[in-house]
Formats: structure tokens, C-alpha cells, sequence
């Protein structure tokens, strides 16, 4: 029994450091939580934002490296391979696109762009159209791509490739919130009233009826460019586009849509080279 008996010097733990100890405890696991739960918040971000930039990069790369292609038709070159087989009527696309007449560029709105052009380098005409499109399921707006190319005797629906495979719209990217172009137009006489010869500064450097002055088009101001007599004339397009996060950050505010989506907007000025009168 001496073996067990408390030897004179010895202590035990009170309650009160017991209590002391589990609390210094406490809060350091509590610290190491909330540094985790920061790091992981953190590690959220960074991936959401990463597949942001990615969406709206892959999106406007698109939209800029078939735009630029505008106008080039390869079978009105001679010498070309296809050289005079040009279609003679435009894509089966919705009304009021398809109004018989064979453009460079066939639509040319603030939210959408329709043109021509030989994007695949097969020496056939490809029809391009880009808009937006609202998918319910996903509660998410997406930038989609229509294509046809032509084969010397009709239209068909092509893939991202150009094969001949009728699949409809392309989902480009997703999160898309907004898509918005706007054009300069050669200022020549006759153009919604504006160019050479209206002593008008149309391109806003000072100087009026300047050879090659492009007007930067205000669909408020000059109306909608509804007709090819205005549309040819186009040899810019600046594109902005602007995605949204995946999903909702609750710990982030957008002060300007309200809600907890990040956004990142990029924009592009597009020389329409292959343009003619």
C-alpha cells in the first residue's frame, strides 16, 4: 500500500487548470478551423474565378478569330478552287435573317452578328451567327455559335470542325451574363444620312469629311443596321463580354446586379479586313 500512497511534494490537477487547459485548447483548434475554413473560402474563389476567365476568354477568342474572317468569300477570288459557286441565297436560319440576299454580313445588331466567311480554309463559304441564349434548366445564360457551310449546291448545319452535322446551336460558354457589339461604319454619302461630304466629324478626332472616317455607330442615335446598304460598309466591330462565376460567393457582394456572383469583362477590337464596298 506505501508504493501508492502520495509521496510528500506531489500534487494533483485541480478543476480549475483542467478548465484552464481545455479552454487554451479550444481556442487554438478554433484558430486552426477558421484558418482552414479562410483557406478552403479562399481555394473556392480562386477556382470559381479560374473558370470564369476561362469562359469568357475561350467565349471571346470565338467570337473574334471568325469575326475577323467577315467578307471572305473564298469563291468570288479567281484562280480559287471554288471560284464562282458563290451562293445565291442566304442560310436557312429564323426569319427576319433570311431575306434572300447574300451579304458579308447578314445581321448586325447590339447583342448578335451573323456574317460569311470561309473560317475553316476549305475554300467553301461558312455562315456564322453568335448570340446569347437563356438555358431555364441551368438558370444560366450561354454564348452560342450557328454554323452552315456551303457546298456548292445548298446549306448545311456544321459543327465546331465544319462537318456536315446537323446539331444545331453550340453551346460556346457558359455563365455568359452579357454580349455586346458595337461597329464603326465607313462614313460614305447615303449611310443613315451620314458621311464624306456632311462636314460632320464622324469619328469624333476634330476634323470633318476626312477620307476613310469612320462613323462609330449609335443604334439610338443612326437607328438599326437593317439594311446590306449599311452593313457592307461596316470595318469594325468591338465586341465586350462579360461571364459569371458558376456559382453564388455569399460572402461577396456585387455592388452593381446585387447579387453574389463574381463577373470578369473582356472586350476586343475586331478589324473586318475582308470588308468591301
Amino acid at each position: 500500500m506505501g508504493k501508492f500512497m502520495k509521496r510528500k511534494g506531489e500534487q494533483g490537477v485541480t478543476l480549475v487548470e483542467l478548465m484552464i487547459v481545455v479552454a487554451i485548447m479550444g481556442i487554438v483548434v478554433g484558430a486552426m478551423y477558421s484558418m482552414f475554413n479562410f483557406q478552403r473560402h479562399n481555394y473556392t474563389v480562386q477556382d470559381n474565378m479560374a473558370v470564369l476567365q476561362q469562359n469568357v476568354r475561350i467565349g471571346l477568342e470565338y467570337v473574334v478569330k471568325e469575326t475577323r474572317m467577315a467578307g471572305y468569300i473564298p469563291e468570288d477570288i479567281p484562280g480559287a478552287t471554288n471560284w464562282g459557286m458563290e451562293p445565291s441565297a442566304e442560310p436557312p436560319v429564323p426569319a427576319p435573317h433570311n431575306d434572300g440576299i447574300v451579304e458579308s454580313i447578314e445581321e448586325a445588331t447590339a447583342s448578335s452578328i451573323y456574317f460569311q466567311a470561309d473560317i475553316d480554309d476549305d475554300e467553301w463559304t461558312d455562315a456564322v451567327r453568335y448570340t446569347l441564349d437563356y438555358d431555364a434548366s441551368k438558370n444560366s445564360t450561354n454564348l452560342i455559335r450557328e454554323a452552315w457551310n456551303w457546298d456548292g449546291g445548298s446549306w448545311n448545319a456544321a459543327d465546331l470542325d465544319g462537318d456536315t452535322v446537323a446539331d444545331g446551336p453550340q453551346v460556346i460558354a457558359d455563365n455568359i451574363d452579357n454580349l455586346v457589339f458595337t461597329y464603326s461604319v465607313l462614313a460614305v454619302g447615303g449611310v443613315n444620312g451620314a458621311g464624306y461630304g456632311d462636314s460632320v466629324d464622324d469619328d469624333g478626332d476634330g476634323t470633318t469629311d476626312e477620307a476613310g472616317e469612320l462613323l462609330q455607330w449609335n443604334f439610338g442615335t443612326h437607328g438599326s443596321l437593317d439594311s446590306d446598304a449599311e452593313r457592307r460598309y461596316i470595318r469594325n466591330v468591338h465586341v465586350r463580354m462579360t461571364a459569371r462565376s458558376p456559382v453564388q460567393d455569399g460572402k461577396y457582394f456585387h455592388p452593381d446586379t446585387g447579387d453574389h456572383f463574381r463577373r470578369k469583362t473582356l472586350t476586343s477590337n475586331i478589324s473586318v479586313r475582308n470588308m468591301q464596298n
